[in-house]
């Protein structure tokens, strides 16, 4: 009874209003009751229980009005036969009629008595069904055959796009995409949705871990105002905030108390009482601790800067992905119908025009693997370029600051914890403007080495590389025999389908122009 194209038809025998039984059970199914049929059958015997009219006008009334106009009173044969009987039927209903006569009834209800009435009825109701999902029927053929036709012509097209020059031509297109959205990126762009994409400062340490100072132990920057720090980001807004987390943790280091057997051993022959000999040792021990807080923090921005950059590639495809499925449903869908009419009008003049072919993203791995490749490989080469530059600050001669020349000598006379004190001092007080200058050229050196070539000098990277592919390894990269003889298996199906739906098509239109109205 659950399907909505079936007629439902309620048998009971007739009764006064309000003791039907199959109502209720009928409403579960049809609650407005659009499709049901009521059929009330031992009429005749049901008529000796009245005497006056009104109370029979009043029995038909409630009872037609309560199933929805779609109530109908019979009598039926008691002996039943294999086929259906007109004659002993009519003459059933002509006796019925007399007795209504008899009790003269309301002839408004007389469509609603009789074998007949009940027949012409399911006869009209079927053809109006059937009527109606005609051109439902017709068009979701006509919609299958139309949607078979053009995966065909996507996936022809799809053969003619397996040609080698096609496929170079793809790839370059492929590679521009790619970098046009990692520029984005970088440069800024909610097409990545940050939402789903970005990450917090919290969830960036999930995976990079937290910083480490030169003994091993978590520096905590939870307290300090991290910029962004709660707020999902990717790609340039991500590496400055990184950039500024670096910062902070380079301005929280502080100079260790230095042994006095490193004071000693840095004074050389000379003894530590004429400020010469102070300021070389002072310099010399603040360059060798900046150099050693340095080097962890260094490395660890630069395993967290690969980290970042690393992220961008698979976000980059899903805006790439995106793309093209806007292209396909949406206001774009104007270019396509474009398209087909230039590759119309340059048939007309005599002009080949090829639909442009475009790769999706996860429709060739290997070349997307390919790429993908070749952009981490460039990522570890520009931040091995980056590290070396900023290693650059502790690559010097001795160094001494002039300016602490001019301090006080202690006197030879002082003991040694006078002379690590003074030596103590001078070398905080150096180590925090070693610790400054770094600070802002290694941020420097991010900007320029790492950063900037992330624009420019990576896109010449990439695609010089695809550029110059030899034939066999692109058509390995695309699978290019074994993608072809997929597509022209595809294309055999997707004909057969076609000449089953246009079978369909013609039995179905041929049988619906041969069906008429039954004869009542």
């Amino acid at each position: 009874m659950h399907p909505p194209h079936r007629i439902i038809v309620s048998v009971e025998e007739a009764c006064d209003w309000g003791k039907s039984l199959m109502l209720d059970v009928v409403k579960k199914v049809d609650q407005k009751l659009d499709r049901s049929v009521f059929i009330y059958t031992k009429l005749q015997r049901h008529l000796k229980n009245f005497t006056e009219t009104q109370p029979l006008n009043q029995f038909f009334s409630s009872t037609c009005q309560g199933n929805g106009e779609k109530a109908f009173f019979v009598d039926l044969l008691e002996d039943a036969e294999p086929t259906f009987n007109l004659a002993k039927h009519t003459e059933l209903t002509k006796a019925t009629f007399e007795l209504l006569e008899q009790l003269k009834f309301d002839r408004r209800y007389e469509a609603f008595i009789g074998i007949q009435a009940l027949r012409k009825h399911l006869w009209d109701a079927t053809w109006k069904i059937y009527q109606d999902n005609i051109p439902t029927v017709q068009n979701r053929l006509r919609a299958l055959k139309s949607g078979s036709e053009q995966q065909l012509s996507q996936l022809q097209a799809r053969l003619t796009g397996m040609d080698i020059f096609r496929l170079r031509s793809a790839a370059s297109n492929f590679v521009m995409n790619f970098l046009q959205s990692i520029e984005k990126l970088i440069v800024g762009t909610l097409d990545g949705n940050p939402a789903q994409n970005g990450q917090t400062l919290s969830e960036e340490k999930m995976f990079a871990g937290e910083w480490y100072d030169i003994n091993g132990e978590v520096i905590d920057s939870t307290s300090w105002d991290i910029p962004y720090h709660d707020t999902k980001i990717y790609g340039g807004q991500q590496y400055e905030r990184l950039l500024a987390e670096f910062r902070a943790v380079a301005e929280h280091i502080e100079m260790t108390d230095i042994p006095l057997d490193d004071i000693a051993t840095s004074a050389g022959p000379q003894k530590l009482n004429n400020v010469n000999a102070l300021a070389w040792s002072a310099s010399d021990l603040a360059r060798r601790q900046s150099m050693r807080a340095f080097l962890p923090l260094i490395d660890q921005l630069v395993k967290r800067s690969i980290m970042i950059m690393q992220r961008l590639p698979d976000i980059a495809l899903k805006m790439m992905a995106n793309a093209k499925a806007k292209s396909r449903t949406g206001p774009s869908a104007g270019p396509v119908r474009s398209a087909a009419l230039l590759s119309r009008t340059g048939s007309a003049f005599g002009q080949s025009q090829q639909a442009e072919f475009d790769i999706g993203v996860d429709e060739f791995p290997f070349f997307t693997h390919h790429v993908k490749d070749l952009y981490e490989s460039f990522i570890n080469t520009v931040a091995e370029e980056c590290r070396d530059k900023c290693m650059d600050e502790f690559y010097c001669t001795r160094l001494i600051y002039w300016e602490n020349t001019k301090l006080a000598a202690p006197s030879s006379k002082k003991d040694a914890g006078d002379v690590k004190d003074a030596v103590q001092g001078l070398a905080s007080k150096i180590f925090d403007s070693i610790k400054e200058r770094i600070t802002r050229n290694i941020l420097l050196k991010c900007h320029n080495f790492f950063l900037a070539p992330m624009q420019s000098p990576l896109w010449g990277e990439i695609q010089s590389k695809v550029s110059v592919l030899s034939n066999p390894v692109l058509e390995e990269l695309f699978e290019a025999t074994q993608t072809t003889q997929r597509l022209k298996d595809e294309e055999k199906t997707l004909q057969m389908i076609l000449e089953k739906f246009g079978q369909q098509e013609s039995l179905f239109q041929a049988a619906s122009h041969a069906f008429s109205h039954p004869a009542r």
